[in-house]
């Protein structure tokens, strides 16, 4: 996590996802969540593709 990029909104979905994943692992995810973690990887890989296009 360290690593992560200093941009809050990216990390604040990134650690989203991570919670997500583990509560999927755990007991499935319901609609609502999947969701939530689908909106959440979408926004880390519109930082992702910005920070490629800007770099």
């Amino acid at each position: 996590m360290e690593s992560l990029p200093l941009n809050q909104e990216y990390r604040a979905a990134f650690e989203n996802v991570i919670v997500l994943l583990r509560a999927e692992s755990e007991r499935g995810l319901s609609q609502e969540e999947l969701k939530q973690l689908d909106a959440h990887i979408s926004a880390c890989r519109l930082y992702e593709n910005q920070r490629g296009a800007n770099q």
